[in-house]
């Protein structure tokens, strides 16, 4: 064979090989179209290189691409970032400085691009370099594996049937709950908000709380959402605050990209609203005075006289207001009290008007928790406005002297 001389200042070719035994038959990584434009895998056999130094040599991209350096290097971060990136891989497993696995990976990537795999003038001469010279590599303990490992990498079968697929995304897309859980919601930030979320972020988490009732089905009193945003956004504190901005921006995009219902549209209305100074929700957040309750507290005693829309029909007695209660105070104290106490236990006292059949009173005594004073009255006065719209007493319910008072203990903890 008459040896091939490098013309000057061009990189050195490979170490001759003998030709390929033309009984083999040709590897089966070579596409049938325009198969007799692809060199073939198969060829090359010893031990020509006396170094792993010698052999890394040989994985340089000049050696590799040879006249089809000048086509690699200028689409090298573009069309062929998957080829790169595999040599990097390959060349970092050979020097020690990688892993085999990593370079197996970034091969399976590279080969199972169909674009890249029928790519004869560039990345298929680079392809079967890699094999020739891998092929040739020195016995060496400490790289023999390696080898082995990314040899078998270039030269499967990555036909366009048996192409390996590129790994799925680790993590599959997070329903809404869990979009709507606070480490998601808050990111970097959750940590802040974690350490403040009873204190300053308070009516943060109340917001929240409202928001995931509403967002996963479980309520539809959207009134109640909504003055819980207008309470959080209208504090112009919080409106700046980078925190609580970091969950009302992933809040708006998950809610946004879910399916609407109706309350969903309502919460994305208030989260979208304008509470600047300037803007009316700032000035509209307190709720409709018609519909706040009066709360008084005396001595240990708190007296509310809710002021919540009648239930429509009276056909509540002493036994279905004892049996169904719970579940309603239950959905407020979750709402109010889960993040700030953590546990009420209460004694209260229902006044009744006979002549209509509402709530028209409720006393709280002997309570024990340690909430504080704000979210306690907030709880009482929710309470009171909850029941009223839930129960509603039959006339023969009650007795003739025009009020009826019913008392119950209550206690509450956190489940």
């Amino acid at each position: 064979m008459t040896p091939v001389i490098p013309a000057k200042g061009a990189p050195a070719p490979l170490p001759s090989l003998p030709p390929a035994s033309p009984s083999k038959p040709s590897d089966p990584a070579a596409p049938s179209v325009g198969s007799s434009s692809y060199v073939a895998l198969n060829g090359g056999n010893g031990s020509a290189f006396k170094t792993k130094a010698d052999l890394l040599a040989a994985l340089s991209d000049a050696r590799l691409f040879g006249s089809a350096l000048k086509d690699y290097e200028a689409a090298k971060d573009g069309k062929y970032l998957r080829v790169n990136l595999a040599l990097d891989a390959i060349r970092s497993a050979i020097s020690g400085d990688g892993k085999s696995a990593a370079a197996v990976q970034r091969i399976s990537m590279w080969l199972s691009d169909s674009t890249l795999l029928q790519d004869t003038a560039v990345a298929h001469v680079a392809r079967v370099n890699l094999v020739k010279a891998l092929k040739q590599a020195p016995k060496d303990p400490a790289i023999d594996e390696s080898v082995k490992a990314i040899l078998e990498a270039l030269q499967k079968n990555y036909s366009s049937a048996s192409a390996p697929k590129e790994a799925a995304p680790a993590e599959a897309p997070k329903s809404l709950s869990a979009q709507l859980e606070d480490a998601n919601l808050f990111g970097e930030h959750f940590k802040a908000y974690n350490e403040k979320r009873s204190k300053e972020y308070a009516a943060v988490t109340l917001a929240l709380n409202e928001i995931r009732g509403i967002a996963t089905g479980k309520t539809k009193d959207t009134d109640i959402a909504k003055l819980r945003i207008e309470k959080w956004l209208g504090d112009s504190t919080l409106l700046v605050d980078k925190v609580p901005t970091q969950a009302r921006i992933n809040l708006i995009k998950a809610l946004g990209a879910a399916t609407s219902t109706p309350g969903i549209a309502a919460v994305l209305a208030a989260l979208k609203a304008d509470y600047s100074k300037s803007g009316s929700k700032a000035e509209a957040a307190p709720p409709p005075a018609e519909d706040k309750p009066k709360v008084e507290k005396s001595g240990s005693t708190y007296r509310t006289r809710p002021k919540a829309k009648l239930k429509d029909k009276r056909e509540d007695t002493i036994q279905t207001f004892q049996n169904n209660m719970n579940p309603v105070i239950r959905r407020v104290f979750e709402r109010y009290l889960k993040n700030d106490g953590g546990a009420l236990t209460t004694e209260m006292m229902v006044t009744v008007n006979q002549a209509t059949g509402e709530i028209s009173a409720i006393d709280f005594s002997n309570v024990k928790t340690s909430a504080g004073e704000g979210n306690l009255q907030s709880f009482f006065g929710e309470v009171a406005n909850a029941l009223r719209r839930s129960f509603r007493f039959k006339e023969s319910a009650l007795d003739n002297a025009g009020l009826n008072f019913i008392k119950v203990p209550i206690k509450f903890v956190v489940q």
